[in-house]
């Protein structure tokens, strides 16, 4: 029987067909030891002895309480991910470990980690009930349930690797149902993002008029947290009227073409004759996308817009698709545009065009026949 061995995170994983199923597992913390988990697999199948994965074969840490699972659940998750991604599992994970028995003291200095005392729940010990009682302090501590439903989805995580790590053989957040979420994003028309433009300091004009031009999200116009991968003049081609965004959610780089209005915003930027960043503020220095967001909701207060104290920088994304469908533009071009990977993203900003749909049928009406 043939079995590959890999490395993901700080384990060796053992991957091999058994019985007519494939088998994929943690087993060591070293090559030598996951070797001979290997050697001892082969010798049990040739012998007859071997039913399928155990821990018997793992010679890695014990994982036998909450506090362990999520540190090494985390080991495997944390590499390659962004960071503000890491920082909403340390979060979730800080918050899970503390419902589950840990008291955690924050660090005192830049640098400290902070300390974890007390004793963590063992797995065999965690009952529905305990997950339920999360879910429902996160459900009454907030009006909205997007708290709940995040916490939820780390706890379902977490065990089903559990389960499939043979820790577990049940997972206890088994009947335990999401709560729908109420709709985040604003639609901003026209009329308004043309009055929240006119409310906004000289710099981040150009900012908001690209964003709703062109759909990008704001890291890819901004460059994210950590990252970079902000808007620079290498990627704007004024004369073929093309902008290029290089760094994207989707790791795949995405061409939008400029309209004649923002090519005329656009060529008299003075930051187009220094390269660099295509967007800098009063001393010239690249525009932080929080800061860009910040100001932006604070334009739409001034403007007087409609619920201006919800409104994200991410809705001129979602009011530059709803606007291109309510004005006739196809769906499968929307989602080119949008740098969506399926049309079923792109398909939740049809529900605006409903009215003008109901309209449409309308001319239909049945034709009168002579005598009718």
């Amino acid at each position: 029987m043939r079995i590959r061995v890999y490395k993901r995170g700080p384990r060796y994983w053992l991957d091999y067909r058994f019985a007519g199923d494939r088998l994929r597992y943690p087993v060591s913390d070293t090559r030598k030891a996951a070797d001979l988990a290997v050697q001892q697999i082969q010798a049990d199948v040739a012998s007859g002895r071997f039913k399928g994965p155990s821990r018997g074969y793992a010679v890695m840490q014990d994982i036998g309480t909450f506090a362990a699972l999520t540190q090494e659940w985390f080991s495997l998750r944390s590499p390659g991910i962004r960071p503000e991604t890491r920082r909403f599992y340390e979060t979730v994970l800080r918050g899970l470990r503390q419902e589950f028995g840990e008291k955690y003291s924050p660090p005192k200095a830049r640098g400290d980690p902070g300390k974890w005392t007390g004793t963590s729940k063992p797995l065999h010990a965690i009952r529905p009930r305990d997950c339920q009682r999360i879910v429902s302090q996160k459900l009454a501590a907030s009006s909205s349930p997007v708290r709940a439903n995040r916490y939820l989805t780390v706890l379902r995580s977490l065990f089903k690797s559990a389960i499939e790590w043979e820790l577990l053989s049940r997972d206890p957040t088994v009947g335990l149902r999401k709560r729908k979420e109420p709709r985040r994003e604003v639609i901003l028309s026209a009329e308004h993002v043309h009055a929240i433009v006119g409310a906004c300091e000289s710099w981040l004009r150009p900012i908001v008029l690209t964003a709703y031009h062109t759909g990008p999200r704001r890291g890819d116009l901004l460059g994210r947290e950590g990252e970079g991968g902000e808007l620079t003049w290498d990627d704007v081609d004024l004369e073929r009227r093309v902008i290029s965004f290089r760094v994207t959610k989707e790791k795949e780089p995405r061409r939008v073409p400029i309209s004649k209005e923002l090519l005329a915003v656009l060529a008299e930027l003075p930051s187009r004759f220094k390269g660099g960043a295509v967007f800098v503020d009063g001393e010239g220095e690249a525009v932080k996308p929080e800061r860009a967001s910040r100001r932006f909701r604070a334009a739409a207060v001034r403007a007087g817009v409609p619920e201006a104290p919800r409104i994200r920088f991410h809705d001129l994304r979602h009011s530059c698709a709803t606007t291109l469908i309510e004005r006739g533009a196809d769906v499968y071009d929307v989602k080119t545009l949008l740098g969506h990977h399926g049309v079923q993203m792109t398909e939740r900003y049809v529900h605006a065009r409903r009215g003008r749909l109901q309209d449409l049928v309308e001319r239909l009406g049945t034709p009168k026949g002579p005598g009718a």
